[in-house]
């Protein structure tokens, strides 16, 4: 009698958790649905502000003091600014992706890998190194300068900001 308790206890236990763990899965994949839907609605919002967006005349007179050659340089700061602006929904979402691949019950079909390739690639958005390289063999005084400017550690738009601070290069 004892034996036939425990051993329906183990499966008990073995069942509860095989649950558990399915509606932790699914929990899981919910809640990085909800969590990539809420980072990729405010990346748009980010977007749309750093598109509307042009930078002060105070700071394209900074800018102008600056050779042209660092123009490439406001593409990684308006980036970082970019980057800066939607950090929570970022944060989230990604801690939610590396949960969810981390969780040991968690074996995901051929569309979901796909789907979690696909988030991941727009979640961890590379720059481009050859620009990275530019910006890390500026001079450091040079990189502090840029770096000093407060309106541009908030979205902006570089197009017209290149357009504006040097109209002559490019």
């Amino acid at each position: 009698m004892k034996k036939s308790i425990l051993v329906f206890g183990v499966l008990f236990a073995f069942n509860a958790n095989a649950n558990t763990s399915s509606e932790v899965i699914d929990f899981g994949k919910d809640l990085l649905q909800t969590r990539y839907q809420a980072f990729a609605e405010k990346m748009n919002h980010c977007d749309e502000q750093a598109k509307n967006t042009d930078v002060s005349d105070e700071t394209l007179a900074q800018l102008r003091s600056i050779p042209p050659e660092a123009a490439l340089s406001l593409a990684i700061l308006n980036y970082r600014a970019l980057q800066q602006c939607a950090l929570y929904e970022y944060t989230e979402a990604l801690r939610t992706l590396v949960s969810l691949e981390n969780t040991e019950a968690f074996s995901p079909s051929a569309e979901e890998t796909e789907n979690l390739k696909r988030m991941r690639s727009l979640l961890v958005a590379d720059m481009s190194l050859y620009i990275e390289k530019e910006y890390s063999d500026m001079s450091p005084e040079l990189k502090d300068k840029l770096e000093s400017i407060a309106e541009l550690k908030r979205p902006f738009n570089v197009g017209n900001t290149i357009k504006s601070a040097w109209p002559d290069s490019f």
